[in-house]
């Protein structure tokens, strides 16, 4: 996965022209993503601040030239623009899809999760052209790209992910949220696992689709779907 970013990101280095470039290796780009995280660490910090020779962070200056994270920045790449478009016919998600399905695929393959999942939304802060970038009020930046993640709930580590593109054609947000957790929870069938998620996802019938794949399901409901006892809603008018 690492050497398909160092090629893509080499090509696109080349494809601009950059005055200053020497083409990146593996454990370069080992540097840059550290150096990346670290940045988020410091966020108030500009990258100038962040490799100051006065009071900047040593570890930066310490991996590499302040000048290379930002070409770094500017070129790095995850897939061959010479068939982009073509593979966006059939995948709006395309420049970064064949790296996200190797990665999941490593999420999945590397870790046994507990008995108990979540499933839920993180908006990844992105403000550039993208088609289903979205705004989001409630989340931190406001604007960037939906994922759907299934987490473990005792360690929090990413099981699967998808990106949101878009609502499905002749899918409803009800059918499009039970699609989504039925889709991460693929590979759990049979497991006996407990998914838990928002009222986004929950309706009588994810619950029953999970049962039939022998795990259970807990989640807030909104009182007008279908399916709720009577009972139950006239509960909630009792004084406590």
């Amino acid at each position: 996965m690492i050497r398909i970013i160092v090629n893509c990101t080499n090509a696109e280095a080349r494809r601009i022209r950059l005055e200053v470039w020497v083409d990146t290796t593996v454990n370069k780009l080992y540097d840059f993503i550290g150096a990346f995280l670290l940045a988020g660490v410091f966020y108030s910090k500009s990258i100038k601040e962040l490799w100051s020779e006065l009071d900047g962070i040593p570890t930066f200056s310490a991996s590499m030239q302040r000048d290379q994270f930002v070409n770094l920045r500017r070129c790095i790449r995850f897939d061959e623009r010479e068939t982009r478009n073509q593979r966006r016919f059939k995948y709006k998600f395309a420049p970064l899809r064949n790296i996200m399905k190797m990665f999941t695929t490593k999420c999945k393959s590397n870790y046994n999760p507990s008995a108990y999942l979540t499933v839920d939304e993180q908006l990844v802060t992105f403000k550039g052209n993208c088609p289903f970038k979205m705004f989001i009020s409630t989340k931190p930046g406001n604007y960037g790209m939906k994922i759907w993640i299934l987490c473990d709930a005792e360690t929090s580590y990413c099981i699967n992910l998808q990106p949101y593109i878009g609502r499905l054609n002749g899918v409803s947000d009800v059918g499009q949220g039970t699609q989504v957790v039925l889709e991460l929870t693929d590979q759990l069938n049979g497991s006996g696992r407990h998914i838990t998620a928002d009222n986004y996802f929950t309706n009588i019938h994810l619950a029953r689709a999970l049962l039939g794949r022998k795990m259970t399901y807990t989640g807030t409901i909104e009182k007008n779907k279908e399916k709720i006892p009577k009972k139950l809603l006239l509960a909630l008018l009792r004084p406590v």
